[in-house]
């Protein structure tokens, strides 16, 4: 309601407002000029003797008066009223007149001049009045005089407005009538100045802004002291409508308004509800002491005082002034009003007005104001300047350009990042101030270090900075608040950082800066033309999320009610709908408007008043309620802003930049604006660098996207947040229609039918795929890759959920499948954009590599149906060339960021071929060679064979120099998972453990049960893990791998193999091997001979008999009978000889007897052969085999057949042997030491692979406190379906004591032993689908619908997931948890000090390399919130605290609960059936650059869980990366191990060694101590331990 309309019953006292007509007239005013001009240059001389004015002869102000009498004192008066009327050339005369009528007003103060005349000072409130209203004539413009005395009166001006402002905060003797005509001084005074129309250099522009601050300063001040009545109050709102013309009416009443704003809040909401906003520059301006009430009154009334701001857009409103008229009638060419020059400035005054309203606004909603950004500071004079000085620029530094305060007002959520851009180029150039004072850039009219202004005013409100316990601000320049106090300064008490979003509130969690992000390159974008010099404004990284909003905030109809009627009005200038008539586009020819005041001039407040209203109405609450007016308006206003056939590129700035949450509030009907907000984001991310897109709608944007004053980074971020909550749309609603308020050809229409949601998913793929390739800021991409991957994974468990059920009505299956479109094609374009860009623009960038190998991970754990392996190849390809590439940068590229992204490509490699393992089957030269080749890279920093065609260099001949040993450590995890797990994970266990539950006691008992056939019913043989390691032998291999062989006993005659059980202790788990020496394979062995000991004996003989040819035998060649002998041949004696002599007589004697023994037996055999015929074969002659060994060195065997005894192996290298301080390849271990055990089992309790915790609570509406949110998940009733739901989508129920993998608690993890039966029984109904991979797994919700969240608490059971290379482990806390933290406070018992692989305490092992934590101590959070307001309030330092694995460091619990490091993932449920994702963290800041969840996404139901569980695993994935102390799994393995063998290594030579092995073997059946235990034995106990000991007895 205007303010005229206000006072319609009251009178208005216009008419006692002097003019510049009607001066105060003088007794002297009656005689010639030159008459009085002789009489008052005399007298007033003589009169300042005395007074506080330099005159030849004073005592400056020490003297009395000498007027005692009231007849001299009038006629005094009557002389200086008319001096004050002099020309400006008597300047001198004047002087002296201003400054005996300013001392004479301290008749008014406690304590006046003693130059103040006697009867004044007995009647101060009469002749006050009369000096009051005589002052006004050094007011009147003087016409024809020069610049320069235009400038020395204006100092004089300044004189008197300082003693008026001086008697009006001081004085105790000003009573009604007087402050009435103080205030009509005022007014009359700004009327005389302002309301003409301003030319340069006159006196309204060069004290225009002084004397409005000087009124609004005394009137608010008045409304304290002698609050002014409707009349005076009428009066104002008349008169200031005549003012409108100029801006500076327009930025004192924003900065009156805004003082009264924060007063009126600050005693509504406390005083923490205005500490985002920054007034102190005018914190003067309300008194302290104002009661409540009056507050009320003086802001309402000030709100309205200015009239209908949406007037300034109505030039004739504006011109129709007396002052316009005169004019128009006084130039030589007929003009009218409206075209007066000074009615130019009417588009920037507007737009101060709506950036005013803008500032209130927010205000209201909490968000952060700036006062400084909007208007500057009220000039401020604590002594009388030089005529140089005094202009309308006369400050030091320069006014804030118009175009940067716009900017600033219509984007107000980079308010602190410009903040932050100007401490960061102060601190730059030297002029930051020292540690301990503010971070603010010089006030304006004190620059650097000059003293301050010396305020004479009430101390400003108290906004004392109370530093919040809170630890949410996570913004890249931190500001330290401090207090700037200036000696005899009044009003710089208590002041604050204006870029600092806390307020205080114990132990929460402020979600108003969110992922606060640096952006790699700052980008400079021209703000707009300002005073005929261009500016340029450097801004500093952008914030990623929404503001933070007031907690106890009023609703938005409230606020509509108050700024609504002008803001909607305003959102409508130069519409269709305008309630302005007058404006038209400049095109109209019926248009006769000058080009400075045309509708489009005015854009810039139409795009404020637009982003207001975006920002209230995203203020929205949950479930609260908008009046449907409301709603319909703002509909209406953004169509009409996005819709128009003139694109603005300011309102589109400005709606994107404010209305970020439009989509994700619950509004009513917000579908109704989808195509045109759709469209404005298309525009901007898809306009540039593509024809495709080069429609008119587009192109006007391109043209003018400067103009609005927004770095293009920050609007694409602005919009990729708008798009990624519009992704899910298309498949969740499906066929639901989308209407349209107005048809427009700019968008793009359906002919014949409406648009459907379903018909928007090609336009907003288009929108994101054609962003992404075009992207170059590193946080956008970043975003868009996070939307990639949500988009693909929706898309393919939307068209599974699609196949199963077999749509076929109004859902038909084909109505949603587009090939173009479809999971697959999605999937297959997706990677092959990613890889591109990665290759060739990303890689420099580690964010985005990161990034980029976060969505390539992604996409790999997406399970398409009918995906061809093939498609699996070019990502796998391009991972292995980007490795290589990044390898291959020379040397002064690589950094610990490079080899950071090496890393990560790693692992991205390694998910992709435990999820497509035929890629290694199907192509093995086109993919596993460059596999292994990248691999080799990695290991050695070199390839076998660089180029293609070259000899292949041996690895012996191959020097070793990894490029890092982050990455050769990187690589041994992928080289091991392809042998060890690719293609053969799923085992009967699953996913839950690497390494075999077999160890030394469980191998021991089923071996003795297997051999001995020992079938006693339900018995059951316990051996203690000590008795039973006395049964192995342990060596060392190469100082990495540790054998533990058991020689089992050989009493098996089915089998009578040499066999031996192994257990491998290595870097990447522990493996279980039975093996068996023989000599043929046992498919060639034949199953006969394995099942019987028998001896099957030789096969039958023919009887046939067979031809023989009887022949002599000739020893000798017919031919040699011939030869004639020779001496030659007498060279070996005869046989006759050699009988013949004495000396060999005895040995032919028995080589006699022996011939003949022989002779006999041939012929008896002959003999017995002819005389009859034996049985075959002959028993007594037929051969026997020898009696089967049934004793095995094993041991030995085993080393010796794998070649670990081996001379060039084995222990007798002796080059291997030559440093003693190596260990040699293979070396026994003792095994009998007491603590080897538990070393064994701390060993066994380190897995191979990274383990993580996800703890999730769940907030009910309007809960603050931890117990509660503790209590909610202790009954299925106090959550919901669909939290159980999505915690069933993240992992598996698990039960602790019978689970061998990670639980969240290092105490209970990795001791289970896995169970046979099944946990789960899957069903084909009431069950939920873990997806988001391979191993899908059914939940059956028959459990959770008995029981509760808590169950998962981590006491019992808790919900798990794991592939080969990460678990996570998904703990609810409940008030079980609460319990073990408070016991662990009471005890102070630190949990890092539990025996543990993974922590620091508590491990006698733990020294050297192993004092590095093997995880990061970054809590993720997951908040389930089902109002999005209590996002803002959580107590995150107390959730912290109860999220304890028992990895802290005992540092951990040293730290203030908020200062800990954590990620919070909040997950608001909408009323639309999808979720609001919201992201904060306090960590580093690199880790907000994970994906695939991106602040402010709206995800669908299907793919939350795994999209959460993604989030987690690459968030810790991130900041080991960044952990200066990390380790991969297998080196931290690797490194125990190292440690265990230095310890037991038995010192032995290389004989001792031998023998041992040869002469000491290890049965499992001698000395065993024999620890049983008898189950289920119910009858005859005795009877059936008395056979046992009896059998054993016997069997020893």
């Amino acid at each position: 309601m205007p303010a005229v309309r206000m006072y319609a019953e009251w009178a208005s006292l216009t008419g006692r407002l002097r003019s510049a007509q009607e001066p105060s007239s003088s007794v002297l005013h009656s005689f010639p000029a030159g008459v009085g001009r002789e009489v008052a240059l005399s007298t007033i001389k003589h009169v300042a003797r005395g007074h506080s004015v330099s005159v030849p002869g004073s005592d400056m102000g020490t003297e009395s008066s000498f007027l005692h009498s009231e007849k001299d004192l009038r006629w005094t008066m009557e002389v200086v009223c008319y001096g004050l009327t002099l020309p400006l050339n008597e300047l001198e005369t004047i002087k002296y007149c201003v400054h005996v009528y300013c001392d004479w007003l301290t008749s008014l103060l406690p304590n006046p001049k003693n130059c103040v005349p006697p009867p004044l000072s007995a009647a101060p409130e009469l002749y006050c009045r009369q000096i009051i209203n005589q002052l006004y004539n050094v007011f009147m413009p003087r016409p024809g005089e020069s610049s320069d005395q235009v400038q020395k009166q204006a100092v004089l001006c300044h004189r008197i407005l300082r003693s008026l402002q001086t008697v009006a905060q001081n004085s105790l003797l000003m009573n009604n009538e007087l402050w009435e005509e103080l205030l009509l001084l005022l007014l009359s005074v700004n009327d005389t100045l302002l309301a003409p129309p301003f030319e340069k250099d006159d006196m309204g522009v060069v004290l225009g802004e002084r004397v409005l601050s000087v009124l609004f300063e005394v009137w608010l001040l008045g409304t304290l002291k002698n609050f002014p009545s409707p009349v005076l109050w009428k009066t104002f709102a008349e008169v200031i409508l005549r003012w409108r013309h100029r801006v500076a009416v327009v930025d004192q009443w924003n900065r009156g308004c805004l003082s009264l704003t924060v007063r009126l809040l600050s005693d509504m909401y406390g005083a923490q509800a205005v500490q985002s906003v920054d007034i102190r520059d005018d914190g003067n301006l309300v008194p302290v002491s104002m009661s409540k009430e009056t507050i009320k009154q003086t802001w309402y009334r000030m709100l309205h005082l200015l009239g209908n701001p949406v007037e300034l857009t109505q030039v004739g409103v504006i011109s129709n002034a007396p002052h316009f008229k005169h004019w128009a009638i006084l130039q030589d060419n007929p003009k009218e009003p409206c075209e007066h020059p000074c009615l130019s400035v009417l588009p920037e005054a507007f737009g101060r007005a709506m950036g005013g309203i803008a500032a209130m606004v927010d205000a209201f909603l909490g968000n952060e104001v700036d006062t400084r950004a909007l208007f500057g500071p009220a000039v401020e004079l604590s002594e009388p300047l030089s005529p140089l000085d005094v202009s309308h620029n006369s400050v030091h530094e320069p006014p804030p350009s118009p175009n940067a305060r716009f900017t600033a007002f219509l984007f107000p959520r980079r308010a602190g990042a410009m903040s932050a851009a100007i401490t960061a180029s102060a601190s730059a150039l030297g002029t930051a101030a020292s540690s301990g004072s503010n971070h603010f850039p010089p006030a304006r009219g004190n620059p650097g270090n000059s003293p301050g202004p010396v305020a004479r005013g009430p101390p400003p409100c108290g906004r004392a900075l109370v530093e919040s316990s809170s630890f949410g601000s996570n913004v890249s320049v931190c500001s330290t608040a401090s207090t700037d106090s200036h000696s005899g300064a009044v009003g710089h008490g208590d002041t604050r950082s204006r870029f600092s979003t806390k307020r205080p509130r114990a132990a929460t969690f402020d979600l108003g800066v969110s992922n606060t992000t640096s952006v790699p390159a700052e980008t400079t974008v021209q703000v707009g033309p300002s005073s005929g010099k261009q500016e340029q404004t450097s801004y500093s990284p952008p914030q990623r999320g929404s503001i933070a909003l007031l907690p106890g905030r009023p609703k938005v109809n409230s606020i509509l009610h108050l700024f609504g009627a002008w803001l909607f009005e305003a959102a409508l200038v130069g519409s269709q709908f305008s309630a302005l008539p007058s404006h038209q586009p400049r095109n109209d020819e019926n248009s006769d408007l000058p080009d400075s005041v045309t509708a489009d001039k005015f854009e810039r407040g139409r795009a404020l008043a637009l982003g207001t209203l975006c920002r209230i109405f995203s203020a929205k609450r949950t479930h609260e309620d908008i009046q449907p007016i409301y709603l319909s308006h703002f509909y209406v206003a953004l169509n009409q802003g996005l819709a128009s056939k003139v694109l603005s590129s300011e309102v589109i700035a400005s709606v994107l930049m404010n209305g970020q949450d439009l989509l994700r509030v619950d509004l009513d009907g917000v579908q109704v604006i989808l195509p045109e907000i759709v469209a404005a984001v298309e525009a901007v991310l898809c306009s540039e660098k593509d024809p495709k897109f080069s429609s008119e709608f587009s192109s006007n944007f391109l043209a003018s996207k400067h103009k609005g004053g927004v770095p293009v980074p920050e609007l694409r971020r602005a919009a990729i947040s708008i798009l990624l909550s519009v992704l899910a749309l298309p498949h969740h609603f499906l066929q639901l229609p989308v209407n349209r308020l107005f048809p427009f050809s700019g968008g793009r229409v359906i002919q014949g039918r409406p648009v459907h949601f379903w018909e928007l998913r090609p336009r907003l793929l288009n929108v994101l795929t054609h962003a992404l390739q075009y992207e170059s800021d590193a946080l956008n991409t970043s975003m868009l890759l996070g939307g990639l991957s949500m988009s693909v994974q929706d898309a393919a468990l939307f068209e599974m959920a699609v196949h199963s059920s077999q749509v076929e009505n109004s859902h038909n299956e084909s109505g949603y499948s587009n090939a173009s479109y479809s999971a697959r094609t999605m999937f297959s374009k997706a990677t092959f954009w990613v890889c591109q860009r990665l290759k060739k623009h990303w890689y420099s960038n580690l964010n985005v590599c990161l990034a980029a190998l976060e969505a390539l991970g992604s996409l790999a754990q997406t399970h398409l149906a009918d995906f061809s392996i093939s498609e699996a190849r070019q990502p796998v390809l391009a991972l292995c060339s980007f490795i290589v590439n990044q390898c291959s940068r020379p040397k002064q590229a690589h950094s610990r960021d490079l080899h950071s992204s090496i890393v990560a490509a790693f692992r991205c490699l390694q998910m992709w071929l435990l999820h497509y393992p035929g890629l290694l089957i199907a192509d093995a030269r086109g993919t596993l060679y460059p596999i292994l080749e990248t691999i080799e890279l990695g290991l050695s920093g070199c390839k076998s064979v660089e180029n293609p065609g070259d000899e292949p260099l041996m690895k012996e001949d191959k020097p070793c120099n990894p490029t890092s040993m982050r990455v050769k450590e990187a690589a041994e995890a992928v080289y091991s998972h392809i042998f060890n797990h690719v293609g053969t994970l799923q085992r009967e266990i699953g996913v839950e453990s690497l390494s075999t539950q077999l160890d030394e006691e469980t191998l021991l008992s089923y071996l003795l049960m297997s051999r001995h056939h020992m079938e006693l019913g339900n018995t059951e043989f316990s051996f203690t893990k000590s008795a039973a390691v006395k049964h192995f032998r342990y060596f060392a291999l190469d100082n990495s791998t540790i054998l533990a062989l058991l020689e089992e006993p050989i009493k098996n005659e089915q089998d009578p193999q040499p066999s031996i059980s192994v257990l491998i202790r290595g870097p990447f788990g522990r493996f279980a091997w039975t093996m068996q020496l023989r000599l043929l394979p046992r498919n060639k062995s034949g199953s006969k001979m394995l099942l019987t000991s028998s001896n099957p004996g030789r096969p039958l003989p023919a009887n046939e008999p067979s031809s023989q040819v009887h022949q002599n035998p000739r020893y000798e060649p017919e031919d040699v009978e011939r030869v004639p002998p020779c001496k030659v041949d007498k060279s070996i004696p005869s046989l006759e000889s050699l009988t013949s002599s004495g000396k060999n007589s005895r040995v032919c004697a028995k080589l006699d007897t022996i011939l003949k023994e022989q002779i006999q037996l041939e012929d008896a055999a002959f003999a017995d052969k002819r005389g009859y015929k034996r049985e075959y074969p002959n028993p007594e002659t037929e051969c026997v085999p020898p009696p089967l060994c049934s004793d095995f060195q094993t041991s030995r065997i085993f080393l010796s057949s794998f070649q670990m005894l081996a001379p060039h192996l084995g222990v007798e290298d002796p080059r291997r042997r030559s440093d003693g301080d190596q260990q040699p390849p293979l070396c026994a271990l003792n095994a009998d030491e007491e603590i080897f055990v538990h070393d064994l089992e701390l060993l066994d309790r380190m897995e191979a692979r990274t383990h993580d915790t996800l703890h999730v609570f769940y907030v009910g509406a309007g809960q603050r406190d931890l117990s509660e949110f503790l209590q909610n998940v202790e009954k299925f009733e106090n959550t919901s379906k669909e939290f159980v739901e999505f915690l069933l989508s993240v992992g598996w129920p698990v039960t602790i004591g019978k689970h061998s993998g990670w639980t969240g608690d290092v105490a209970t993890s990795w001791q289970g032993h896995y169970d046979s039966k099944p946990h789960l029984t899957p069903t084909r109904k009431g069950t939920v689908r873990v997806s988001g991979d391979n191993t899908s797994t059914k939940v059956s919700l028959c459990k959770t619908n008995s029981s509760a969240p808590s169950t998962w608490d981590g006491s019992k059971d808790v919900l798990y997931w794991a592939d080969a290379g990460q678990e996570i482990a998904v703990v609810i806390p409940s008030c079980r948890s609460l319990g073990k933290v408070k016991a662990f406070q009471a005890t102070h018992e630190a949990p890092s000090s539990r025996n543990s692989a993974g922590c620091e305490g508590g491990d006698h092992l733990a020294s050297g390399p192993m004092q590095r934590r093997l995880n990061p101590v970054t809590k993720v959070i997951v908040a389930w919130i089902e109002t999005q307001e209590d996002a803002a309030t959580l107590p995150v330092g107390e959730m912290v605290n109860i999220c304890q694995t028992g990895e802290e460091p005992s540092t951990y619990w040293q730290d203030s609960p908020d200062s800990r490091p954590v990620f919070l993932i909040c997950i608001h449920p909408q009323q639309t059936g999808l979720y609001r994702i919201r992201l904060k963290s306090n960590a580093m800041q690199k880790i907000s650059f994970a994906i695939p969840m991106v602040d402010g996404m709206v995800v669908s139901r299907r793919s939350l869980g795994a999209l959460v569980r993604q989030m987690a695993l690459n968030v810790y994935h991130r900041q080991r990366l960044e952990h200066d102390g990390f380790r991969q799994p297998h080196v931290q393995r690797t490194l125990r191990i190292q440690e265990l063998i230095k310890k037991y290594q038995l010192k032995t030579t290389l004989p001792d060694f031998y023998y041992d092995l040869f002469t000491n073997p290890i049965l499992a059946w001698k000395g065993i101590d024999y620890e049983y235990k008898a189950v289920n034995l119910i009858r005859d106990g005795g009877e059936q331990v008395s056979f046992l000991k009896n059998y054993f007895v016997e069997w020893w």
